[in-house]
């Protein structure tokens, strides 16, 4: 009993440090970004990435502070997943194309 009160006690009351100054701030919502990765890099990633990114103004539009910040960050590892999702297969494509090169 007493390793779960310290667990809950570690725990971040606050993870997203809202404070009565920026909690009047909407947090960014990353749509354009996800737009781009969705149309340049990784649609499937893309997608989710929009669907969090529209949660932002939704959840902002019901007063559900914490759960538009909790969106945000969520919508921006999507993005970042989805360029990873690009970034990687084309790095190992050029290392291989170079290789090649060198081997002829």
């Amino acid at each position: 009993m007493m390793e779960t009160e310290n667990a809950m006690d570690r725990m971040d009351p606050n993870p997203y440090r809202l404070t009565p100054q920026n909690a009047l701030r909407r947090p960014e919502s990353h749509l354009t970004a996800a737009i781009l990765v969705t149309i340049f890099c990784c649609m499937p990633l893309g997608i989710v990435a929009i669907v969090k990114a529209a949660g932002v103004d939704s959840a902002w539009a019901m007063g559900d502070y914490e759960k538009a910040c909790r969106d945000s960050v969520s919508a921006w590892q999507w993005v970042k997943w989805s360029i990873l999702a690009l970034v990687v297969p084309l790095a190992f494509f050029l290392l291989l194309a170079a290789a090649d090169f060198l081997m002829h």
